[in-house]
């Protein structure tokens, strides 16, 4: 492989940005600018840019437009748009990849099938168990047949594929129709920036003060366990009178939330703090006492993962993405809507302080030693390699599948 490549980039987010609270954006723009580093070109096709800094020389972003409703027809577009795009710049630049970021069951990798240059898919994220917020038809009979041609889409873009991506096992299901894809697959989580989620120089266990916070900091939903989270509340508090939660972000039950908390005999020790920025939500990191996520089914978890960088132990279901993340040295996992399990195990640790520390010792530099940017970036190069190594080798051959998910850790 060269010492540096030039990337296309067909689809990264919706929003590629630097600091509004959008995952997919950050994790895009931590990827693109992370490459940009390293001194990769990268061209990228998104719908929207929204940047506090440039990405610098070697980044060239290019807005798509496409209509906020999102359907097959503006899809279909928005491909049509990126095709062009890619043939106009295919005149002068000789890419080396081609790399569709998450949300990758869009399709729109397809839009350059035949330009024989290989293509990476992902990282994926697994999916929710269910998705109320989904824009699945409500018909039985048209959903069914949204799903299916969703899976077909899926298959062919596999099909196409030369590398897959994965966040953790939990996206394993993801693949379609293993054995008889043309693509390898790696584990490649999204990344950490450690030197921003850093503990806090100071003991973050203000328990000398009789102080024990509990946080939960992401979308106030039903799904992310926020009514489960508030039962459990209710019991720890019972046992540990000083003990507080927080609850941090704005959602579709934030309202019902507050409402529900208004009738708990704990409401005076819940404190809903609204939306934050990425700096305020550091510092709630470095304040918390234990960080809790309960949702039903988390596709990734990136907020756990910022957590156990600011050296916090974390509680989280036994569920999705996060359960490959969380460790038994670094947390505890419960399973999910168990309001008692959960009260049991936030319970524990605020007993006892000397293991809350050693969790976030271990949370922190499982952080440094396998989730930073510079570790997920070298990853991802080695990937590129073998990616390339591949198709010089057998180019009209493309190799097997490979049953087990190969990690490069």
């Amino acid at each position: 492989m060269a010492d540096t490549l030039k990337i296309f980039i067909p689809h990264c987010s919706g929003l590629l940005t630097d600091y509004l609270p959008h995952g997919d954006g950050l994790v895009a723009h931590g990827f693109i600018a992370r490459l940009a580093d390293r001194g990769h070109r990268v061209w990228v096709a998104t719908e929207r840019v929204d940047l506090a800094r440039s990405l610098g020389s070697n980044v060239n972003a290019f807005v798509i437009n496409s209509p906020a409703k999102v359907s097959s027809l503006n899809r279909l577009n928005y491909m049509r748009q990126v095709r062009s795009l890619f043939r106009n710049l295919s005149r002068s630049i000789e890419f080396d990849l081609i790399h569709q970021l998450n949300p990758v069951y869009t399709g729109v990798s397809l839009a350059l099938w035949g330009c024989n240059i290989p293509v990476v898919l992902g990282p994926y994220v697994a999916d929710w168990p269910y998705d109320p917020d989904s824009a699945v038809p409500s018909h039985p009979i048209l959903r069914t047949v949204s799903r299916q041609l969703e899976t077909l889409v899926g298959w062919l873009q596999q099909q196409h594929a030369s590398a897959l991506l994965l966040t953790t096992e939990a996206a394993r299901h993801k693949l379609i129709s293993a054995k008889r894809g043309n693509a390898r697959c790696y584990l490649v989580p999204h990344g950490i920036d450690e030197a921003f989620f850093s503990p806090a120089p100071w003991l973050a266990d203000d328990d000398s003060a009789g102080r024990q916070r509990i946080l939960f900091l992401a979308n106030v939903s039903e799904r992310k366990g926020i009514f489960e989270l508030l039962r459990a509340f209710e019991i720890v508090q019972s046992r540990f009178p000083a003990a507080e939660l927080w609850i941090a972000g704005a959602g579709a039950d934030l309202e019902r939330s507050r409402a529900f908390a208004t009738d708990l005999r704990s409401r005076a020790q819940i404190r809903f703090l609204g939306c934050k920025t990425r700096a305020e939500t550091v510092e709630l990191f470095r304040r918390a006492s234990i960080y809790c996520l309960p949702s039903h089914g988390e596709p990734y978890g990136m907020t756990v993962a910022e957590a156990m960088s600011c050296g916090l132990p974390v509680v989280v279901t036994n569920a999705g993405g996060v359960r490959h993340i969380v460790d038994e040295q670094g947390g505890i996992r419960v399973p999910v809507q168990s309001p008692q399990a959960l009260a049991d195990a936030l319970s524990e640790l605020l007993a006892d302080p000397g293991r809350r520390r050693s969790m976030g010792t271990q949370n922190r530099a499982k952080v440094l030693n396998s989730m930073t940017w510079d570790k997920v970036i070298d990853r991802l190069e080695e990937v590129y390699r073998l990616t390339l190594q591949m198709a010089q080798a057998q180019p009209s051959r493309p190799a097997a599948l490979t049953a087990s998910i190969e990690d490069y850790s």
